[in-house]
């Protein structure tokens, strides 16, 4: 029997031991996972929105916080650019709450917030209410 102790990479935090029966040595992280953006996506940068957008506080008004989310389907895809090929940073919940700060009337821009980390994006409009 083998035991590895066990520590997270990105933080140092400590897990503790397993038995090397119990770990799969062969597993290829590259063919079943996906890269996380979503880190990427916890700062407010409005870099992607088009000339077109305008932003609520540019004009003096507050972001507008209790749009809902009000699709079809089970989620709403939070973008990271206002466009269909943009990369997907997270899919929100069919009647999350979300909070906007600026449009251009086909896209907005919005905050999700999850648990204490806010993830802004691109969003269609048409599918908040």
């Amino acid at each position: 029997m083998i035991w590895y102790e066990l520590w997270d990479s990105d933080d140092g935090d400590y897990y503790g031991w397993v038995d090397s029966e119990f770990i799969n040595f062969n597993y290829n992280t590259t063919e079943t996972q996906q890269p996380d953006i979503s880190s990427k996506y916890t700062v407010y940068d409005t870099s992607a929105a088009g000339s077109d957008f305008y932003f609520y506080a540019d004009i003096g008004r507050p972001a507008s916080y209790g749009r809902v989310v009000s699709t079809e389907s089970d989620s709403l895809n939070l973008r990271a650019a206002p466009s269909t090929s943009a990369d997907i940073i997270m899919k929100i919940p069919k009647g999350a709450t979300v909070g906007e700060f600026g449009t251009n009337n086909v896209w907005c821009y919005i905050v999700y917030i999850v648990g204490d980390k806010s993830y802004f994006g691109y969003a269609a409009s048409e599918y908040l209410k």
